[in-house]
């Protein structure tokens, strides 16, 4: 945890930034990890997120359950 600046966590997951001394690291973006889901985002991608933790969670509760994922879309 020495190479990275913590902004939260919780018990589903943890937002940090790289510190600046790392290599390929961009101090302009926030890396978020849920479970084995990770997301390196920049300050404007921030505003499309909440989009994409909704389609997320449609994927989790409709087409995981399913025995055929297929089902969905047909």
């Amino acid at each position: 945890m020495e190479d990275v600046a913590l902004i939260y966590h919780n018990k589903l997951g943890i937002a940090f930034r790289w510190k600046n001394n790392l290599p390929n690291a961009d101090p302009a973006r926030v890396q978020m990890v849920f479970k084995d889901m990770g997301f390196y985002l920049l300050p404007e991608e921030f505003s499309i997120f909440p989009i994409i933790y909704k389609l997320l969670n449609i994927i989790i509760v409709v087409i995981v359950p399913l025995k055929n994922p297929v089902e969905i879309f047909c």
